[in-house]
């Protein structure tokens, strides 16, 4: 209240500089007229025009406030919805400026339907292609299977060519999580899955790349329930990125070594930490992992990085309630780990 008074005398002010102006004037010249009168009554009538000017004070501020309260409302809501409508109160001219918000509302309802058809349209339009292309990976990728190269130098090149399908098809499968994501809500489903038993299938599936890039998984687990509650199809997105991640770094930096699976269990949650022994990652770097397009020093140095990875890892977990966190020690290697609430 004290700032709207505050707001309201300060509009103000000029008018009663004028308006008091204006009487002195008027007692200055009735002075000049009868000089008699205005020492007799000059304090009755500086009295009674102050009094007319506080009236017409009061009654503008009770007929100016509550406009200027629903409009601090409207803005404190921080929504756009709430400048569809005003109460038909207060003066003209803010009677004047709620009649241009209104309309400036009514073009941002039809700027942002505009703009989301054309996104929906683009969306639609991003799964129609990946998916027409991810016929054609599948084709070269069984007819790579089914090939029986002779010889040294002909295996390689049918090796090169498996890889740079795979990564055609790891590109796929960002470019469509990446449109599904707006959508995530109506795009999962949580049920309880084996941790222990997604992480074998996908250690399985890179069969090929572990034995390109000469790096070797490793698990680390007791025999015990590993049950966690997620979507698999998103998950199972979520441990490709870190892999495809880690491979990608580690090949180049230090071939013959591991990757290891490490699983731990507490009253709170269960942990997986996935660590590699790549390169590692500049401490300066590491507040910046989750920004979209990314690179940081290791994408300058190494080939293949896009930025978007652990982007979407992180996107991903916090949609699924899981929770990242990467540690990293320069020349030693990265350590992923997520986090998920038990089951029970």
């Amino acid at each position: 209240m004290n700032k709207f008074i505050w707001i309201f005398l300060r509009d103000r002010l000029s008018g009663a500089v004028a308006y008091f102006l204006n009487f002195l004037v008027i007692l200055l010249f009735v002075g000049l007229v009868d000089p008699s009168m205005v020492q007799e009554s000059w304090s009755y009538l500086l009295l009674l025009t102050v009094s007319i000017y506080l009236a017409y004070l009061i009654f503008d501020f009770f007929r100016w406030a509550p406009s200027m309260r629903e409009l601090q409302s409207k803005r404190s809501q921080n929504t756009y919805e709430g400048y569809s409508h005003y109460e038909d109160r207060g003066t003209q001219e803010q009677q004047y400026v709620k009649s241009c918000l209104t309309h400036l509302y009514q073009l941002a309802i039809q700027k942002q339907q505009e703009i989301q058809q054309i996104h929906d349209q683009h969306v639609e339009f991003i799964h129609l292609w990946i998916h027409q292309m991810k016929l054609p990976v599948s084709n070269l990728s069984l007819s790579i299977q089914q090939a029986h190269p002779q010889g040294s130098e002909e295996k390689k090149k049918w090796s090169d060519l498996s890889e740079e399908v795979e990564k055609l098809n790891e590109g796929l499968d960002m470019a469509l999580a990446m449109a599904r994501l707006a959508h995530f809500s109506i795009d999962y489903q949580i049920r309880p899955i084996s941790l222990l038993e997604q992480v074998r299938e996908v250690i399985r599936a890179k069969k090929n790349t572990w034995i390109r890039s000469a790096i070797f998984p490793k698990i680390i687990a007791e025999e015990k329930e590993w049950t966690i509650l997620t979507d698999p199809k998103w998950h199972r997105f979520v441990l490709e990125q870190i892999i495809q991640n880690a491979v990608k770094y580690t090949a180049q930096y230090r071939p013959q070594s591991s990757l290891t699976f490490t699983f731990h269990k507490s009253r709170e949650h269960l942990s997986l930490s996935i660590q590699d022994q790549g390169p590692g990652i500049p401490r300066e770097d590491l507040p910046r992992l989750y920004d979209p397009f990314f690179t940081g020093e290791n994408g300058r140095k190494f080939a293949g990085s896009t930025g978007m990875g652990l982007y979407l890892v992180k996107k991903v977990c916090d949609q699924l309630g899981h929770q990242v966190q990467i540690s990293s020690e320069r020349g030693k290697g990265t350590t992923v780990t997520l986090r998920y609430q038990t089951s029970d």
